[in-house]
């Protein structure tokens, strides 16, 4: 479960930032790995070191295996639904919090995404 909410973590609310599907974020690698070392780092922390192990080559295996697909979170806002943002970059942060682990890209991350919902009129809880 740890390892899948990392991948979200590093694909989802990418994808309705750049406003792209999947494989548009092979434009956006410096971000991706700059997360994904965010998100090891939040893992090992957390007493999961498999779900770290190698996470960057996962997040970008997946990134070209479902390159034309939208993640979940890019088809929620385009529909205009509410997102899972609580669960899963709203749960990565309270973590890090917690194990008073400074993750600012992360948290950037999620400010962005909750700026980018309120812009567009959905709720970002």
């Amino acid at each position: 479960m740890w390892r899948k909410l990392a991948l979200n973590c590093a694909i989802n609310p990418l994808t309705v930032l750049h406003d792209c599907h999947n494989g548009g974020l092979q434009k956006h690698h410096c971000e991706v790995a700059t997360l994904c070392g965010e998100l090891t780092e939040l893992l090992e922390r957390c007493g999961q070191p498999a779900a770290a192990e190698n996470l960057q080559p996962e997040v970008e295996r997946v990134i070209h295996a479902t390159a034309a697909n939208y993640s979940s979170m890019y088809q929620d806002v385009s529909n205009r639904r509410r997102t899972e943002i609580s669960y899963l970059l709203g749960h990565a942060c309270k973590v890090a919090l917690r194990h008073q682990l400074n993750l600012p890209h992360l948290n950037q991350l999620q400010q962005r995404l909750i700026a980018r919902l309120n812009s567009l009129g959905l709720p970002s809880d």
